[in-house]
């Protein structure tokens, strides 16, 4: 029914609603977007997951492990990698020295090959040995090819490390450094002792102890309770655009003219009672960092210790095979200059001098590799002290 009313009365006439339903174009709309939105997102996702596969495919050939999102999304916002460059297999000096010793190796199997021609030339000797003293010679030169590769690829990857470009003719560049080989003379205890002081890692982790402590005590101050204090002084100035209402007031001191208002001080006491348990979880969980960190202590600082050990005795012993190799470079060097002479004098054979120079080579190599691996025992010490060493 529809009534309408005025000044004289009111009269009634009978309404016919209309039952046409009602639309809804805002939820239409929202249901479209939210039909393309999952249309996208299913686009998008089916892009990623064939990006993945194809990075994981790459990667497999070359043997490295692919983390994938649910990995990435799995891993703290504070971890840190544990991975670290590899070092050890970086040996630009050893690579000089293997290449230095190929040509002296050449120079001599040069040698060989014309004394077994003056030999042959003469009657003293047979073709044999000349083909012989050929093949040495030539497996020489092979190596020595090899080993400037090699000294090359060195050379490339320390420029590498450096973050560096390598420069022209950076094959003819000469390390100026000569790492003489002396004999230790710390102590394991003086090392110990430096290493408990200055190792960053056994440092970073006393420094996180630390801070979980202060956050222990800081977490702990919420049952405490809360005093707030607030004191102030103000006041207002004005000044009139009538010159009327203007003329019974003080506006000539505008605007330095300020009304003061009374001083006000407010105190107020908050004392926490029961926030739902959530200040013990908070302090268990402060209590449970604390104790973590202090025991990433102790295992950092037991770590370091059986490093530096183990370090330390690996010096003193690549040290010693360094003399050991010293005195298997001269006695193979004596062996290859008799096994010369008698070559030379008819009573040898050539198979006794190509042995003799296979025993010079390999003494050379055990020498070369002795002396760079005294540098990596000392490097890697170093490294578990905390600070150089020499």
């Amino acid at each position: 029914m529809l009534r309408i009313g005025c000044a004289a009365g009111s009269a009634t006439f009978p309404c016919q609603r209309s039952r046409v339903p009602a639309r809804h174009p805002r939820r239409s709309l929202a249901l479209q977007r939210r039909s393309g939105l999952t249309q996208y997102a299913k686009l998008v996702r089916e892009h990623v997951d064939h990006a993945v596969a194809k990075a994981k495919a790459e990667r497999l050939e070359k043997g490295i492990k692919l983390v994938g999102r649910k990995g990435v999304l799995r891993q703290r916002w504070n971890d840190s990698p544990n991975t670290r460059e590899p070092r050890r297999g970086l040996s630009p000096r050893v690579a000089c020295r293997n290449k230095w010793a190929r040509i002296e190796a050449l120079q001599r199997n040069k040698v060989f090959l014309d004394l077994a021609k003056a030999r042959y030339q003469v009657g003293q000797a047979t073709m044999l040995d000349t083909r012989q003293a050929e093949v040495t010679l030539g497996q020489s030169q092979v190596d020595l090819l090899v080993a400037r590769q090699q000294n090359a690829d060195a050379r490339l990857e320390l420029y590498r490390l450096m973050g560096v470009p390598a420069p022209e003719g950076f094959e003819q560049v000469r390390l100026t450094d000569s790492f003489p080989v002396v004999q230790p003379t710390f102590t394991l205890d003086t090392l110990l002792g430096t290493a408990a002081e200055v190792n960053p890692n056994l440092r970073a982790a006393e420094a996180a102890s630390d801070a979980s402590r202060f956050n222990l005590t800081a977490v702990k101050s919420e049952y405490l309770p809360t005093l707030r204090a607030q004191a102030g002084w103000s006041g207002y100035t004005q000044n009139y655009t009538d010159t009327t209402a203007a003329s019974g007031s003080n506006s000539g001191d505008y605007p330095w003219g300020f009304i003061g208002q009374p001083f006000q001080v407010f105190a107020g006491l908050s004392l926490p009672i029961f926030d739902g348990l959530n200040r013990e979880t908070r302090v268990s969980q402060a209590k449970a960092q604390r104790d973590d960190a202090t025991e990433q202590v102790r295992a950092q600082a037991l770590l370091i210790r059986s490093q530096v050990t183990s370090r330390y005795l690996a010096v003193g012993t690549t040290y010693q095979g360094i003399s050991v190799a010293e005195a298997n470079r001269i006695a193979a060097h004596d062996q290859l200059r008799l096994a010369q002479d008698r070559y030379r004098l008819g009573q040898g054979t050539a198979l006794e001098l190509s042995d003799s120079e296979g025993a010079v080579q390999r003494a050379e190599g055990t020498y070369v590799d002795a002396v760079y691996g005294y540098h990596k025992a000392v490097a890697a010490l170093e490294e578990a002290v905390g600070q150089p060493l020499r």
